[in-house]
């Protein structure tokens, strides 16, 4: 067998140990768990007990049975429960302090080359990998198992995301090769230059501008883990485009676009913060919908624009009715993009009654649980897509 090969069933083996003891240990998270293991240094049993940590989403609940799964199937431990978990906390014991930090933060983020010899060089190139390496594990590691720490890293790079709209095409013209209207004015300059003859011929094409986007962020209790990722995104948008609206919603709507054009992210959102009544409260989506379409400062707006509506669709009001406010909001605007954190999951299934009645109204439902995901919401927010028809009514899944 191949060195992959032999990888790959240990880490099988490790997972159905884990299985055994209650944990979770899906197909998706072993393999980026392998993936992992693949971008560390293979020196220290450290790196795996932190890689595996982190690609399974370890709460910190299991974490105990975790080491003693470790221990005993990384490390031949025997004995009680307790004496292998001290074996995996004294193999994992870092050797200098430099190593006194989980591996997402053991190498800094930014460094600077200060000269020297040829070691110091080759020493700040390993620190340089290291970096690397951690900052492409933290993109695959889903928020809710990320530290304090690595969730303010995490917050860094999703306003550093280059969030652009998406384009639309205007009635007004510009000059162009595009054959769509001819410029009569232009050709006709350019053949007072052939002695009236029509050699050459000036066309118009249509403008493009960029497409609205309205972002409705739930800050309700079920979203306490990502609303604030979701927020820094919202950030990164009206950061960089003036035609966005970013409205919060739990039980009450709060429009927080004004305060999004600061250019200081920590003073911005402790504002936010303090202009949320609601935040970690309840959730009322239907409501929430409804208000918007209704809200004087985005009815406007919602006119032919993108909707991204940032919701784990655990609805408290009837489903029926937020179904039908779904499809009241689709008929206004272009297209609706969900992103749902709970989609990510490779078992989640629409099956809460919130989403089963808004899905046939959403042109796409997106997974928002860690970074790859949020960069896979940006790309799709600029792609032009043909958006599907709107159905004259709801209906239930099959």
């Amino acid at each position: 067998m191949t060195d992959a090969a032999n990888m790959t069933a240990a880490l099988v083996g490790f997972a159905r140990l884990l299985r055994g003891r209650g944990m979770r240990a899906s197909p998706a998270q072993i393999s980026r768990l392998q993936a992992a293991i693949g971008v560390l240094p293979s020196d220290k049993i450290a790196y795996l007990y932190w890689a595996g940590r982190t690609c399974l989403a370890v709460p910190q609940a299991s974490v105990p049975a975790y080491d003693v799964v470790f221990a005993q199937y990384f490390l031949g431990a025997t004995g009680g429960p307790t004496e292998q978990e001290a074996t995996c906390r004294q193999a994992i014991r870092p050797d200098s302090p430099d190593e006194q930090r989980s591996p997402a933060e053991a190498a800094p983020l930014v460094w600077e080359p200060d000269g020297g010899n040829e070691d110091d060089e080759a020493k700040q190139g390993r620190r340089l990998g290291s970096a690397a390496s951690s900052i492409e594990l933290l993109r695959i590691t889903p928020f809710a198992a990320c530290t304090a720490d690595e969730l303010d890293i995490v917050a860094a790079l999703v306003r550093r995301l280059r969030v652009r709209p998406p384009d639309r095409r205007s009635l007004r013209l510009k000059p162009g090769h595009r054959k769509v209207s001819l410029d009569l004015r232009t050709t006709a300059r350019w053949a007072m230059k052939t002695q009236a003859e029509f050699l050459i011929l000036a066309w118009r094409q249509r403008r493009t501008r960029p497409r609205r986007v309205v972002l409705l962020l739930d800050v309700s209790r079920s979203m306490a883990p990502f609303s604030r990722l979701y927020l820094h995104f919202a950030y990164a948008l009206a950061t960089a485009w003036d035609g966005a609206e970013v409205i919060c919603f739990g039980t009450q709507l709060t429009r927080i676009t004004g305060l999004l054009r600061s250019r200081q992210a920590a003073r911005t959102l402790e504002q936010v913060a303090m202009s949320v009544l609601d935040w970690n409260g309840g959730t009322r989506i239907a409501d929430a919908v409804a208000g918007l379409r209704g809200m004087r400062a985005t009815r406007g707006a919602l006119r032919r624009a993108t909707v991204i509506i940032f919701s784990d669709g655990l609805e408290q009001g009837d489903p029926a009715d937020l179904g039908r406010q779904i499809r009241l909001l689709r008929r206004t605007c272009r297209e609706i993009i969900w992103v749902n954190p709970q989609a990510g999951d490779d078992g989640y299934r629409p099956l809460t009654g919130g989403m089963r009645a808004a899905l046939p109204s959403v042109d796409v439902l997106m997974p928002g649980h860690t970074l790859v995901a949020l960069e896979d919401v940006a790309s799709a927010l600029s792609t032009r897509r043909t958006p599907a028809r709107v159905p004259a009514r709801s209906h239930a899944l099959q």
